[in-house]
């Protein structure tokens, strides 16, 4: 029979004990200054992604721990509020990387994609698996009639303990520890499969090499192509890529079909 250690000691071997300090020269080290504090696209690099994302991870659990720590009695203000406000430079940093990786991607982006899922599950668990956070979010949540809360403020309580509810927070010991287990599993499962996808996709893509086969696109268009050729190391040729496995625009504007043997 194998044996059954607590969830919280699962969850802290997770985590190193000393926190990651970022670079000050790294983007994501400081808030966006630029409106809406919109990343600063122009100055990060994919190398900047990792030792955010790691950093980040280690400020948002440490926050976490302060509040479910807190010896204060739980409030709206001190446990509600202060989770919201947990881990910033994550926040800032996930949402960038995911939106690059998932639009403008790279070796880099996909080989972290798929590391990072398994921390990111990792952390979410220890997050909605802290038996300590949700005794004081579940005492919040069985007297928010008397905690004269507005409508807003009621919803983000109620969602936020069916949140943990639905993220196994009443779950036995044993059975945290398998579903931490899976969440970690289904998380690098579901990245692999995306860098998957982007793969087959890249590889599907077709080439034309004559210049009379574009015939019916526009100057944009094969500028557009010109370019993804390029970027493949095929100067002088034209990269069509996939949209998806049924429909491919540039086959209706091309009066020709593509010559055979043009596919990668």
């Amino acid at each position: 029979m194998k044996p059954v250690f607590p969830i919280a000691l699962l969850l802290a071997l997770s985590f190193p004990a000393a926190a990651q300090q970022l670079s000050p020269s790294n983007p994501f080290a400081q808030p966006s200054t630029l409106p809406y504090h919109a990343p600063p696209f122009d100055r990060i690099h994919s190398s900047d992604y990792a030792p955010a994302l790691d950093a980040g991870l280690q400020e948002q659990r440490a926050d976490i721990q302060r509040i479910a720590n807190d010896p204060a009695a739980p409030s709206f203000a001190n446990t509600l509020v202060a989770m919201e406000r947990a881990g910033p430079l994550l926040r800032r940093t996930i949402y960038a990387f995911y939106a690059v990786s998932g639009a403008n991607t790279d070796d880099t982006l996909q080989r972290l994609r798929e590391a990072f899922a398994t921390k990111y599950a990792a952390s979410r668990n220890a997050l909605y698996l802290d038996p300590k956070l949700f005794a004081r979010v579940r005492t919040l949540y069985q007297q928010r009639g008397r905690l004269k809360l507005d409508a807003q403020s009621k919803r983000l309580l109620e969602y936020t303990y069916q949140k943990f509810i639905l993220s196994g927070a009443n779950l036995s010991e044993s059975d945290k520890a398998t579903f931490a287990r899976l969440n970690e599993e289904e998380a690098q499962l579901s990245a692999r499969f995306s860098n998957l996808l982007v793969n087959a996709t890249k590889a599907g893509s077709f080439i034309i090499s004559r210049p009379e086969d574009l015939e019916g696109l526009s100057d944009g268009e094969k500028a557009t192509y010109a370019a993804a050729a390029k970027a493949r190391g095929m100067e002088g040729k034209w990269l069509i890529s996939l949209r998806n496995t049924t429909q491919q625009p540039a086959l209706g504007s091309l009066r020709r079909l593509p010559s055979a043997g043009c596919c990668v």
